[in-house]
């Protein structure tokens, strides 16, 4: 199960914070602040999640199969915290189990933002042809965890050209130190085969995607589908790639984050 790693903010609303593949290092306390109380007093409390294989629950085995039994194990991580309804911030692959969680569970998803988010159909055609995927593309990415940070730091560049090298040793410390392979591995085929489409339209939840600008991968082409397919969304674009949360620089991500919660 998603195991609880911190908590930020003693607001009355709730806030689960969902990473992605390379874990919830784009969840900085300092950001966090800037959007939970940019006026005055604090409006959330925000959750930070773990997700089985990664840091607090490196030691789970039991990884999920696919996004359905992930946001299942999401969604009883929100019971053992007592949280009968919640916002969801999800980065990437973070932002489709909020999605799915919302599909499962909607009287209790209050709102989503995905944070250059995987969509419902997964690592679709139009998400390999941004990036012109081949056959070679997918075993690439998964060999890379075990030939170290000479593979996963290229790697991590092209999903976000704008990191900065701090930023993205923090990211290969995380996957090399705070994970293990076969969680790297299994988290791969969670996201890249995500196929909930079908479930995901009409969804009425109140959404917003925020697309990086230099995010290939995860561009709005990609988002548009979903997009359309969703009532309530909403899609911005921000400067910075894929990992946006640490890469954009110019304070348009904490900006449009407010500008949600405020309406």
């Amino acid at each position: 199960m998603a195991v609880l790693a911190a908590k930020f903010g003693s607001g009355p609303e709730k806030v689960l914070l969902l990473h992605g593949w390379f874990g919830p290092a784009v969840f900085n306390e300092e950001t966090l602040k800037e959007i939970n109380n940019p006026t005055g007093d604090d409006r959330f409390e925000f959750a930070l999640l773990h997700n089985p294989g990664y840091l607090s629950a490196k030691s789970d085995t039991n990884l999920p199969e696919d996004i359905t039994a992930l946001a299942n194990m999401i969604i009883a991580a929100a019971d053992t915290l007592g949280w009968d309804k919640f916002h969801i911030i999800g980065h990437s692959y973070g932002g489709v189990a909020g999605l799915r969680m919302a599909t499962l569970a909607p009287e209790r998803i209050l709102s989503i933002i995905g944070l250059c988010s995987v969509m419902p159909s997964g690592f679709d055609g139009t998400a390999a042809g941004n990036i012109n995927a081949d056959e070679n593309t997918a075993p690439s990415l998964l060999a890379a965890y075990s030939q170290g940070v000479g593979a996963l730091t290229p790697t991590l560049a092209s999903f976000d050209s704008k990191l900065s090298e701090a930023d993205l040793k923090i990211l290969t410390d995380t996957a090399l130190n705070d994970m293990t392979e076969d969680s790297y591995k299994a988290y791969f085929g969670v996201w890249t085969q995500c196929a909930f489409t079908e479930e995901a339209k009409g969804l009425a939840t109140k959404t917003m995607f925020i697309v990086g600008k230099q995010d290939h991968a995860c561009a709005m082409n990609y988002v548009q589908p979903t997009l359309d397919a969703m009532p309530n969304a909403t899609a911005v674009q921000v400067e910075g790639g894929h990992f946006a949360p640490m890469s954009n620089t110019d304070g348009t991500l904490v900006t449009e984050i407010n500008k949600f919660f405020a309406e």
